[in-house]
């Protein structure tokens, strides 16, 4: 993909929110995707064009010089009770994941399995071309 261009959402993905939004949930969007110096701008825009709900400044943070995501999801969970985290990688929800051992890595699984499927929604990206 291109500078600027930015994969589309998943099936439901914008009803899942909208409906999470009507009973309450506040959705915060953390990406570590880098797009060059635009990156904000261009996943502000995404959002935007996506019509997902809490599309604005307070509720989007970008990571273009780290994959850790965690500072910002302690940051939010100080105010918030945060009740489902979607990602499409281990190290989406926490850092201890980000380890090149398979063996490693299914342990700590095994440690958190209760949180998967409940707290931690592990989903594949939509394939973005066919070819």
């Amino acid at each position: 993909m291109g500078r600027g261009q930015w994969p589309g959402g998943h099936p439901g993905a914008v009803e899942f929110l909208k409906y999470a939004q009507s009973k309450g949930v506040e959705v915060f969007y953390v990406t570590s995707r880098d797009q060059g110096e635009k990156t904000y701008e261009y996943a502000l825009a995404n959002l935007r064009k996506n019509q997902l709900p809490y599309a604005d400044e307070q509720h989007l943070t970008v990571y273009r010089d780290s994959s850790n995501k965690e500072p910002r999801q302690q940051e939010i969970a100080k105010d918030h009770n945060v009740v489902l985290m979607l990602g499409d990688n281990l190290n989406d929800f926490k850092r201890k994941y980000y380890v090149a051992d398979v063996k490693q890595r299914s342990s700590l699984m095994t440690e958190d399995k209760e949180q998967f499927g409940r707290k931690f929604i592990l989903f594949p990206n939509p394939p973005t071309a066919i070819g």
